[in-house]
C-alpha cells in the first residue's frame, strides 16, 4: 500500500509544477518578487496569476511565461497578503500559495527642506577647513 501511495504522489508531482518561491505562507521584506516555479517536462509556456483574494476572484496580475521565473516589479503592495499560481497553457491550476509583505524596513521623510540640506553642506565644508 505505501508503494503505490509512494508512487501516485511521484507521478501527481510530475503533472502539476512545484511553486519553488516565494515559498508558502512566507514573509517577503521586498515588494520586487522573483517567482519560481518547477519545469514540467515538454511545456514551453505557463499561466502565472496573482491575486489578492484566496479563491482568485480579484486578479492583480496575469501573464504567459515561456520561463520557469517570473519577476514582478509593480502591483505588489507593503503590508499585504497575495495568492499565486501557475498553469501550463494546456494544463490545470496548481495549489496556491500565498505570501504576505512586511513593512519596509525604511521610511522617506518630507521634513528636509533646503534649509537643512545646505546647513550639511556647509558643515561638511567647514569641518574639512579644521583640519
Amino acid at each position: 500500500m505505501n508503494k503505490l501511495l509512494l508512487f501516485f504522489m511521484i507521478c501527481m508531482s510530475q503533472l502539476l509544477a512545484d511553486l519553488i518561491h516565494p515559498q508558502d505562507e512566507s514573509e517577503l521584506n521586498y515588494i520586487h518578487i522573483l517567482f519560481r516555479w518547477g519545469a514540467e517536462n515538454n511545456i514551453s509556456s505557463y499561466e502565472f496569476e496573482l491575486s489578492n483574494t484566496e479563491d482568485f476572484s480579484n486578479i492583480v496580475n496575469s501573464n504567459t511565461v515561456t520561463d520557469t521565473t517570473y519577476l514582478l516589479k509593480e502591483y505588489v503592495d507593503w503590508q499585504s497578503t497575495y495568492y499565486w499560481r501557475i498553469k501550463p497553457v494546456e494544463g490545470d491550476w496548481s495549489i496556491a500559495n500565498s505570501f504576505t509583505t512586511k513593512q519596509p524596513s525604511y521610511m522617506f521623510s518630507d521634513k528636509i527642506s533646503k534649509t537643512s540640506i545646505s546647513d550639511i553642506v556647509f558643515f561638511f565644508i567647514a569641518s574639512d577647513k579644521l583640519l
